[in-house]
């Protein structure tokens, strides 16, 4: 079970946020987990959107490719679809649209 979950995305106010956000949802990942990936798709340093977009482009790549095993395709769709979140999120906060409005906004990016 991962703790981190796109609703916390939402409360995320600046690029730093959303990151470590993904740097805490990556280490929930078990290593085999994380092994099932293919190469290009393993979470690497993450430091900044540009290393979101990245990682969220090759997992976008193998997810509609026909070289993974049926069996791994899941693990590449959940991490693609986090990043995706998080860059758009990303994308929110540099074009000033603020926090999403939903039932956990009081919750904050360092609630565990």
């Amino acid at each position: 079970m991962r703790t981190v979950t796109s609703e916390r995305l939402r409360v995320a106010t600046s690029e730093n946020d959303v990151v470590v956000l993904v740097r805490e949802y990556v280490s929930d990942w078990l290593p085999e987990e994380i092994g099932r990936l293919p190469a290009d798709c393993r979470p690497g340093k993450l430091r900044d959107a540009e290393d979101l977009s990245t990682l969220a482009y090759n997992l976008t790549n193998a997810s509609v490719s026909f070289d993974l095993n049926p069996r791994d395709l899941a693990f590449v769709e959940e991490m693609d679809t986090f990043v995706t979140h998080a860059c758009r999120r990303v994308a929110e906060i540099n074009r000033g649209i603020p926090t999403l409005p939903n039932n956990s906004r009081s919750a904050s990016i360092q609630a565990r």
